[in-house]
C-alpha cells in the first residue's frame, strides 16, 4: 500500500502519471544510493536531530520497502481519500529518481493501474489492514494479496494483472 498523503493530496497526480511517489519532501538528493537500511537511520537521525527514535525507524522502515523491497510485478494499492474506492495497480519499474521534478515527486515507481474499486467490495479485514497508520506498508494478512487479485479477476475476468 502506498498513501497519496493525509488528506488525498497527490491521488489525483499518482493516477494521472501513472506511478506511486514517495512524497517525503526531506529529500533533495536521490537516497536510492543510501547502501543500507543501517545507513539510512543514520541519514534520518542526521536530517531530524530532534524526532524520537520510533519515528525514524518507522519512517526508515517504509522509505526502504519503497526504494528497496517493493519489486517490479507487486501489486499496489492507493486508497482513495476522494471517493470510496482503492485504485490497483502493478509496479512496473524499479525505483526512479528525477532531480528536476518537484521536491514530492523526484522519487517514484512506475504503475500500470488496472481497476478502481468500491471500498464495499473488500472484506473487512483486508479494510481494517488498509486503515494502517503508515503511508507505506505490505498488506500480507490473511492471504490478502491472492484474495485481491482473485477479486481484481472476478471484477474484470478479462483482465490479467501482469
Amino acid at each position: 500500500m502506498v498513501r497519496a498523503g493525509r488528506h488525498g493530496e497527490y491521488e489525483e497526480r499518482f493516477l494521472t502519471d501513472s506511478r506511486v511517489y514517495l512524497t517525503w519532501d526531506t529529500f533533495d538528493s536521490d537516497i536510492r544510493k543510501i547502501p543500507s537500511r543501517a545507513d539510512l537511520i543514520r541519514d534520518l537521525r542526521e536530517r531530524w536531530p530532534n524526532a524520537a527514535e520510533g519515528k525514524v525507524r518507522n519512517h526508515a522502515a517504509q522509505i526502504w520497502a519503497f526504494l528497496h523491497t517493493m519489486a517490479i510485478e507487486d501489486l499496489v494499492v492507493v486508497p482513495s481519500k476522494k471517493k470510496p474506492e482503492l485504485h490497483f495497480g502493478i509496479i512496473r519499474t524499479d525505483a526512479q529518481y528525477d532531480k528536476s521534478a518537484e521536491r514530492d515527486y523526484r522519487h517514484f515507481r512506475e504503475v500500470k493501474w488496472l481497476q478502481d474499486v468500491p471500498r464495499s467490495a473488500m472484506d473487512k479485514d483486508i479494510l481494517y489492514s488498509l486503515g494502517a497508520i503508515m503511508t507505506i506498508c505490505a498488506i500480507r494478512r490473511n492471504d490478502a494479496e491472492a484474495r485481491v487479485r482473485a477479486l481484481l479477476k472476478l471484477v474484470n475476468p478479462w483482465l490479467t494483472p501482469g
